[in-house]
């Protein structure tokens, strides 16, 4: 919700631009079309309450490590956040649930093991950990 508002009062700024007439009224009819998408998605966020336990399963809002057990990176580990489409950002390890990685994964208790198709690529995954601190995970590194 935070990020939707930040980016509505960042549109509501550049409305306030300058130039030609032209220009400003091209500019204001974009920015016009933006806020009214935007403030749809504001209207029907629903923000996500997270519990005091962490989850047994992957589902949207949940902190997910993931074993490799096939492909090139047999041996790693990889750890990413379920949020939603707003809030997804591959250098952060926030991926959309609407993500083959995620939807792949949703539903999936601690221990279960899943396929995922990356491109050309078909990975073997144990799903080793959901919930949890961002902070108390690295995003990839070696099994013990």
């Amino acid at each position: 919700m935070r990020l939707l508002l930040g980016e509505r009062t960042q549109l509501e700024q550049a409305g306030q631009c300058t130039g030609s007439d032209d220009e400003r009224r091209r500019a204001k009819a974009e920015i016009d079309g933006r806020l009214a998408l935007l403030n749809e998605r504001i209207v029907t966020a629903r923000p996500v309450e997270q519990g005091s336990e962490p989850p047994a399963d992957v589902r949207f809002g949940v902190l997910v490590k993931v074993a490799y057990r096939s492909g090139p990176q047999q041996g790693m580990e990889r750890s990413f956040t379920v949020v939603g489409v707003d809030e997804a950002s591959v250098a952060e390890q926030r991926f959309a649930f609407t993500a083959p990685i995620s939807r792949a994964l949703m539903g999936k208790r601690v221990g279960e093991c899943v396929t995922v198709v990356l491109g050309s690529t078909q990975q073997d995954w144990r799903c080793w950990r959901s919930g949890g601190s961002r902070k108390a995970m690295d995003p990839l590194h070696r099994l013990h």
